[in-house]
């Protein structure tokens, strides 16, 4: 998609943490670490400022809505006008393409625009686990020549990784099908990356915090923009903008002040934030 122009793809991208809860807190209000005299949830949220903006906000998760991440994640999900888990419908399975089908559902209700956030199982650990069968692509065995230093365990892990990467791409796309003939756009990233036997022939998972190597690794992420053929023609200056910047070195915990500038917002509060938009 990215050869053929109907993707952009963004090359110098990282997040500002490597596990999902500050992570996520980032994505999602204007709080940043320097700010310490204010609560995190006292800040305005991304979701609250598309409310705004006229835009009815639904979180589609094929996360729990009870467990490690309850507290910050969900309370985000809170605020949203519509909050769907896949795994409390029992006719869904719990791989990420189960997601498919609640996006059908909203896509379907005309009766106002959308701010959709879909919030993917992804690549992370288990990574066996993050894939159906028939993606079961690669094997240890694929990476004995390019991988010679690592152990049989660690090039099974390593081909669980690519399998569940390549099931990914195969759901991200399919989402992004479903909104060609809508005046859709959309972003896709990642919270954290993982360290992927970077830091140790034996260790892949988050990035350790007392291990540089490790950190650097697990803050790299990808950020991707979709545009559909009618969000292109009705806006081709934005469109020229967004592909002008794919080099542009970016953290996440701005990506608010990008989404808003896509959308036309252009202040908070009162304050412009147009400098913090990756796309300039």
């Amino acid at each position: 998609m990215n050869d053929e122009g109907r993707l952009v793809v963004y090359n110098n991208v990282k997040s500002a943490y490597t596990k999902t809860v500050p992570a996520v807190k980032s994505i999602m209000t204007s709080c940043v670490d320097e700010m310490t005299n204010v609560k995190w949830y006292e800040y305005p949220t991304l979701i609250e400022i598309m409310q705004r903006a006229g835009y009815r906000a639904e979180w589609i998760s094929n996360q729990n809505r009870e467990g490690l991440f309850d507290n910050e994640v969900t309370a985000f999900a809170l605020l949203c006008d519509k909050l769907v888990y896949a795994n409390e419908r029992e006719e869904l399975s719990g791989y990420d393409e189960c997601l498919l089908h609640l996006i059908d559902e909203s896509i379907a209700d005309k009766s106002s625009p959308k701010f959709l956030v879909v919030n993917m199982q992804g690549s992370h650990v288990l990574y066996s686990s993050r894939y159906s069968e028939k993606f079961a692509i690669f094997n240890a065995e694929d990476y004995v020549l390019s991988h010679p230093h690592l152990s049989q365990k660690s090039r099974t892990t390593l081909s669980e990784y690519d399998n569940s990467i390549l099931y990914n791409d195969y759901v991200v796309y399919e989402i992004m099908q479903k909104f060609e003939k809508e005046d859709a756009v959309l972003v896709y990233l990642s919270d954290h990356g993982q360290d992927i036997f970077n830091s140790s022939n034996d260790y892949a998972g988050h990035g350790i915090f007392a291990n540089k190597e490790s950190q650097a690794a697990a803050v790299n992420i990808p950020l991707m923009i979709y545009t559909s053929p009618l969000f292109k023609n009705k806006r081709p200056l934005l469109q020229e903008r967004m592909e002008a910047a794919i080099d542009v070195a970016y953290r996440t915990d701005s990506i608010m002040y990008t989404i808003m500038d896509v959308v036309g917002v252009d202040s908070l509060n009162g304050v412009s934030y147009k400098k913090k938009s990756l796309i300039k």
